[in-house]
């Protein structure tokens, strides 16, 4: 139950994510995913660095 209730929550933060970004841009909720993605990865890419 723990582990559902920890995927649940992840997955309502990202929808969140999703939809604002959306709303916020005039998008489909398909093109907010992928610019949520992007923006992701490049705050990872940015966080770590350029060396691996």
């Amino acid at each position: 139950d723990e582990i559902r209730l920890k995927l649940a929550e992840k997955m309502n933060d990202a929808f969140d994510r999703v939809w604002e970004t959306s709303h916020e841009r005039g998008t489909t909720l398909r093109t907010a995913a992928l610019v949520t993605g992007i923006r992701e990865v490049a705050a990872a890419l940015d966080a770590r660095g350029l060396y691996p």
